[in-house]
């Protein structure tokens, strides 16, 4: 059995994916790659296909100019409404994986073998979910996203930490289906980025609450920068972080422990970090 890195885009060249394709590569995962593509050019899913990444179309419909871009007759795709369905669908028709691992694509860098981490972590759980370090009530962006999306469940989340959408795992059945009922829960929701908030009311409810793994951020997990490190934010966040501030020593990123994380999302956030990692990775 193998285990499988997944990720969703739309309208990106290679140029924006090499960083997480050469991490991945570099960090010795030995697994499949793929990627589902809402709307890419041939040229991207040839270069993708080249450097052993599997590419999920989903549509046939291909209208390239000569200018390289791929248009899509004035359809946007939210990647974060549509990637969950896409998920479920391009995984029923698969078998023999083990471990799934779903990341955003431009602003993540593996520094660590997923594999390896959920093999000595994951213990029983089913779902593995890293925190933003933050409360739902202390995090702008995340506060209003779930008033808009789910104002009926609002004051049940406000006082929970959030889970990153973008850096989780999970055992192949449970992620599979786990994505179906999150994209259930957000298909009718007239927001073009509700999938975080689903997540989280999921995550917050059984059978999900008990069979996933949640990792503060001081787990080596996952980094996320955009609550933790943001030059433009961590000053007013500070003061209501659940965790110490993660660590660069300008090459690998690590918890207050000392400890190497898996991956680091949300990067090209810091400028400094963002020069260093695509230098290394790029």
């Amino acid at each position: 059995m193998q285990d499988m890195i997944i990720s969703a885009v739309s309208e990106y060249k290679y140029d924006r994916m090499k960083h997480w394709v050469n991490s991945i590569k570099k960090c010795g995962f030995k697994g499949r790659i793929a990627v589902v593509a809402f709307n890419i050019t041939d040229n991207t899913i040839r270069k993708l296909k080249y450097e052993g990444v599997e590419v999920y179309l989903t549509t046939n419909q291909r209208n390239e100019k000569d200018d390289g871009y791929l248009y899509a007759n004035g359809i946007t795709y939210h990647v974060p409404m549509l990637r969950h369905y896409f998920y479920w669908a391009i995984l029923s028709q698969m078998k023999d994986i083990r471990y799934v691992i779903s990341t955003d694509i431009s602003d993540v860098v593996f520094q660590l073998d997923p594999s390896v981490w959920l093999e000595n972590h994951l213990g029983d759980k089913k779902l593995n979910y890293g925190c933003e370090g933050l409360l739902y009530k202390d995090e702008t962006w995340g506060n209003q996203n779930m008033m808009e999306c789910f104002p009926q469940l609002y004051h049940h989340m406000k006082d929970r930490p959030i889970y990153n959408a973008g850096s989780m795992a999970g055992e192949f059945e449970m992620f599979k289906n786990f994505s179906l009922a999150v994209s259930l829960a957000i298909n009718n929701i007239p927001h073009p980025t509700p999938d975080q908030a689903g997540v989280n009311a999921m995550l917050s409810i059984e059978p999900y609450h008990s069979l996933t793994k949640f990792n503060d951020h001081d787990t080596n997990w996952a980094c996320e920068c955009g609550t933790t490190v943001d030059p433009n934010k961590i000053e007013r966040f500070r003061p209501h972080l659940l965790s110490p501030e993660p660590i660069f020593d300008g090459e690998y990123v690590y918890t207050s422990k000392g400890e190497k994380y898996v991956m680091v999302h949300q990067y090209n956030r810091v400028p400094e970090w963002k020069e260093k990692i695509e230098k290394k990775y790029g």
